[in-house]
């Protein structure tokens, strides 16, 4: 997947979600979602561009375990992210509802399903291009 595309990819999927954790905001119960959304777009968005730029790296690395350790990274570093969001956020904001965590949820699912496609991508692309290489010996 070029830069170019990953990059189009990212933004069609947050602007959406922006837009409908605006949306949400106005619902009883959800007043909430302006504040995780404002601290878990950027997290989910840095942490993407951060993924894709270290998948780039390990697609392209001779040790053909890179990019599963890079995964297992990747997991273990959002799952303890989004905790320490979900706990930080009612700390600071102390809610009223919990609703707020739905849009939470919708933005981790979204977001990995996102780079669970990059990485599929990616790995198809390696695996490609060495099949190619090993075809013009």
């Amino acid at each position: 997947m070029s830069s170019k595309l990953f990059f189009g990819w990212l933004i069609s999927i947050t602007v959406p979600l922006v837009i409908l954790s605006i949306f949400l905001s106005d619902i009883e119960g959800f007043e909430a979602t302006k504040s995780i959304t404002a601290i878990s777009i950027p997290f989910f968005v840095v942490l993407s561009i951060i993924i894709y730029f270290l998948a780039v790296r390990a697609a392209r690395s001779k040790d053909k375990n890179s990019l599963t350790r890079l995964v297992m990274a990747t997991v273990f570093i959002k799952l303890v992210g989004c905790l320490a969001i979900i706990i930080v956020h009612d700390r600071i904001y102390n809610p009223e509802s919990g609703h707020y965590v739905l849009p939470f949820i919708a933005f981790y699912i979204a977001y990995t399903v996102f780079e669970v496609k990059l990485l599929t991508d990616l790995n198809k692309t390696t695996r490609h291009h060495g099949a190619t290489e090993t075809n013009k010996d």
